[in-house]
């Protein structure tokens, strides 16, 4: 080096790509003022070193501090999706080169979008476009030090008509029964297809009348009669549709009880011989939701607003000895009914008859 040149190893965590500012102020050995004017130097990284020029002192070595301050920030983003429905999740990240970034805001022309995750003050954010198709500028303002500078990008994004289905309105209650006595609440379950974004429910006879979230709860009945029960669905471009579901939810003052009894057509049956099921249903409310079990080697289950439920099992049971047939019934109010019927096969086709007891209906 020549007397207008120091040499300074910086530690490299110190350092970043891109452009530095170099700042020289300190003492010689001799005590005398040293100073570099300051300069915005670009950074090799071989072996960690710079070597800038600086203002030769009145010693040839010199003892001062290095500071080293970062340049004005250098906004840049990029987004992994520019042509985007309303359906999509578009993840925008900063790449700026600079360091000492300590803020972030985003900016968004129209301001269409939610935010699934981050907000507009974050580095990262991933967002949803909500509004009419069309071209969206998007800016990031990043401040250190320094000071602020914004970059915007204009008809970065592209918003195009989406192709996915629009939603489909559905729902339940949360426990699957729709009567209940008065002065009881019901919780609903949005089962709705295709993904919406806002709902509307209206409760008639209930309170609170409406609701504007996804799954409403405690909605509470307290005159006995026959509701409807509406959900309204939309997704972000898509026309609302409604759901009506007349007379959904009974209300009485006391609840029908629900009773179930069974039988088979006969009690003693050869293997691989058809079983005829027959069950009865007394009071409760429809719908009834049944389950039937022929131990456990055929099972059939439905709804019904009937009171008979009629059950054959084509080929019937494959070994001897007894066996257990069930149904389970549900109503609109009660947790399930279950009664049993006790089937005895005996012999296989055309065989000698081994049985010596028969046990009928229970």
């Amino acid at each position: 080096m020549d007397e207008t040149e120091w040499l300074f190893e910086i530690p490299s965590s110190y350092l970043i790509a891109g452009e530095n500012l170099l700042e020289i102020n300190g003492l010689d050995y001799a005590e005398n003022p040293v100073s570099g004017n300051p300069a915005v130097l670009s950074i090799h990284q071989q072996n960690n070193t710079w070597l800038p020029p600086a203002t030769e002192g009145p010693d040839t070595f010199h003892n001062f501090d290095v500071e080293i301050a970062y340049g004005p920030p250098t906004p840049n983003f990029e987004a992994d999706i520019q042509f985007p429905t309303s359906q999509d999740n578009v993840t925008f990240t900063s790449d700026s080169q600079d360091g000492g970034v300590q803020s972030w805001l985003w900016g968004f022309e129209p301001d269409n979008v939610s935010f699934i995750q981050g907000s507009e003050t974050s580095q990262n954010i991933v967002v949803k476009f909500v509004g009419i198709p069309g071209p969206v500028d998007v800016s990031l303002t990043e401040t250190n030090e320094q000071g602020s500078v914004t970059e915007t990008k204009y008809n970065y994004i592209n918003v195009v008509p989406g192709t996915n289905p629009p939603p489909i309105p559905e729902f339940t209650t949360g426990t699957g029964l729709t009567a209940i006595a008065t002065g009881h609440s019901v919780d609903f379950v949005d089962l709705s297809d295709n993904n919406p974004t806002t709902w509307f429910w209206q409760f008639e006879g209930g309170y609170p009348v409406d609701s504007d979230i996804q799954n409403p709860e405690n909605i509470y009945y307290s005159t006995p009669g026959f509701y409807d029960v509406s959900l309204t669905v939309s997704g972000y471009t898509d026309d609302p549709l409604t759901l009506v579901k007349e007379d959904y939810i009974a209300v009485y003052e006391v609840l029908p009880v629900l009773n179930v009894d069974c039988n088979t057509d006969h009690n003693i049956y050869t293997i691989g011989e058809t079983v005829t099921f027959t069950a009865m249903i007394f009071g409760g409310t429809t719908p009834y939701n049944y389950t039937i079990n022929f131990d456990g080697e055929y099972i059939c289950s439905g709804f019904t607003d009937d009171n008979d439920i009629y059950a054959e099992f084509e080929n019937g049971f494959l070994s001897p000895g007894n066996k257990t047939i069930s149904v389970g019934v549900t109503d609109a109010g009660y947790p399930q009914k279950t009664t049993i019927v006790l089937a005895m096969v005996c012999r296989p086709a055309n065989g000698p008859n081994t049985c010596v007891s028969v046990t009928g209906p229970v």
